[in-house]
């Protein structure tokens, strides 16, 4: 029986990364490098010791920030994942598909849910281990009001291709079990829909 997950698309993947000691110059390489450009709706995840926020921003409105020392930055083609680094310089990895370069992966496809349940009166999500608090996310409100259920990330990630066992002698063979399958994963859009494991009976 094979490690990798059943459903998967082979493809190639490459990984840039940048570094810039200014928030500007790293918004500038990874535009340039993303190719997007003023305008392109992105979807913009920051992470901090006490807040997290998820949101649909155009890249010219990603300002600075302030509190998040990292997050991502991401669309349906490209997601880049930045850092800020101990001597407040700014780190970036660019990951994202093409058709000729890069490392040859398979790829599959996850929904990651995120917390609530959508409340139809007040138009965001509840859970009941957080009274009081409101979740709201960037999902199409057409795919609310389909489902009225769960928000969730979806997420592609990449599996090292299976390597051909029999023409490896056996330390290229413990090398090979060595490595992570697993090897990189990006966001790539943020969606509404009923909760597959909950529908489970």
């Amino acid at each position: 029986m094979s490690k990798y997950p059943a459903a998967r698309t082979e493809t190639r993947i490459q990984e840039l990364p940048i570094q810039e000691e200014t928030w500007q110059a790293l918004m500038a390489a990874i535009m340039q490098q993303s190719e997007w450009s003023n305008g392109t709706s992105v979807f913009v995840y920051t992470e901090s010791l006490d807040c997290c926020t998820l949101d649909r921003l155009c890249i010219d409105g990603v300002l600075e920030p302030s509190t998040p020392f990292e997050g991502r930055i991401f669309d349906a083609t490209t997601e880049a994942r930045w850092r800020r680094l101990a001597d407040g310089n700014w780190t970036a990895c660019i990951t994202r598909e093409h058709r000729s370069k890069g490392q040859c992966v398979h790829r599959t496809i996850r929904r990651y849910y995120l917390r609530g349940i959508h409340d139809d009166r007040n138009g965001d999500y509840r859970e009941a281990r957080y009274p009081g608090k409101r979740f709201v996310y960037p999902v199409d409100a057409r795919d609310v009001a389909r489902t009225r259920d769960r928000a969730y990330v979806n997420v592609a990630e990449y599996w090292r291709t299976e390597p051909e066992w029999a023409g490896l002698d056996d330390t290229a063979a413990a090398r090979a079990l060595a490595q992570p399958l697993l090897i990189a994963h990006r966001f790539i859009g943020v969606a509404a829909g009923s909760d597959e494991r909950r529908d489970v009976r």
